[in-house]
């Protein structure tokens, strides 16, 4: 694989995860 996709999944997957803990912070009982 080529570092440069590597690096968009991460992105990518680092994302998903902020918005899942911004949720979480702001919606507790969810």
């Amino acid at each position: 694989d080529r570092p440069g996709n590597n690096r968009g999944i991460a992105e990518i997957w680092w994302q998903r995860w902020e918005t899942r803990r911004k949720t979480e912070k702001t919606n507790p009982n969810l």
